[in-house]
């Protein structure tokens, strides 16, 4: 029940409620959701972030190359 999908028996995706709750329980609530945030991508991003601002915003222009237009995923889907 931690992401071994072959054990698990979840190697595609699964019905809903298809496993037990969790220490709060609620159903479902990891692997389900890939979400792509505002928040720009940098390697370095966990150096310079903090709690009291998590969020690090750029807002590239249409003729800057694809690599300033990255952004965090958060979450992942049921095979991430």
């Amino acid at each position: 029940m931690r992401g071994n999908y072959v054990e698990d028996g979840g190697i595609a995706t699964m019905k809903v409620g298809s496993y037990d709750p969790n220490e709060y329980g609620i159903y479902d609530m990891s692997g389900n959701v890939a979400e792509w945030t505002e928040t720009a991508y940098d390697e370095a991003g966990y150096n310079y972030f903090g709690d009291l601002n998590p969020t690090f915003t750029y807002n590239a222009r249409a003729d800057e190359p694809p690599v300033m237009k990255r952004k965090v995923i958060r979450g992942g889907s049921w095979k991430d």
